[in-house]
């Protein structure tokens, strides 16, 4: 079980091909309480994606859709729209690590399918808290937090 605290739950976005994957990632957020979009394929823009406001992205990587998944992922790198939002590749590909090593100026994730559940959500945890993106320079930013 994950444990986030803060006023609301975080809200994932999962682009996955198989439908069969996207039944678990429902079922498994909806009993981790998360908030998830689901979909089958990517928006056509970054915008598109970014009206959801994630908390983080979850991206199918399948040989069989390469060139449409690289594109993808490529808009979501690098529009500044969503480029600051934690991305998670999820993939059974061999050259998952290649690919996200492509992502330049961005930290991506891996979590390699069939996926141990506790370590998807191990990885969404450590990717959401503490919340430190990288910019397009690498240089790494904290956002600020008020105390009192």
């Amino acid at each position: 079980m994950t444990s986030f605290t803060g006023e609301r739950s975080p809200h994932i976005v999962v682009v996955e091909h198989a439908a069969s994957i996207r039944s678990l990632y429902q079922e498994l957020f909806q009993e981790e309480r998360f908030r998830a979009t689901i979909l089958a394929d990517c928006p056509a823009t970054a915008a598109e994606l970014a009206r959801l406001a994630p908390d983080v992205i979850i991206h199918d990587y399948a040989p069989t859709n390469a060139e449409a998944d690289l594109a993808s992922l490529h808009r979501l790198t690098s529009d500044p729209a969503t480029c600051h939002i934690p991305l998670i590749l999820c993939s059974a590909a061999l050259d998952v690590q290649d690919v996200a090593q492509q992502m330049e100026g961005v930290s991506v994730s891996v979590v390699r399918k069939p996926f141990i559940i506790d370590d998807l959500l191990a990885t969404i945890e450590c990717r959401m808290t503490p919340r430190l993106y990288l910019t397009r320079n690498d240089t790494p930013q904290q956002e600020s937090s008020a105390t009192t």
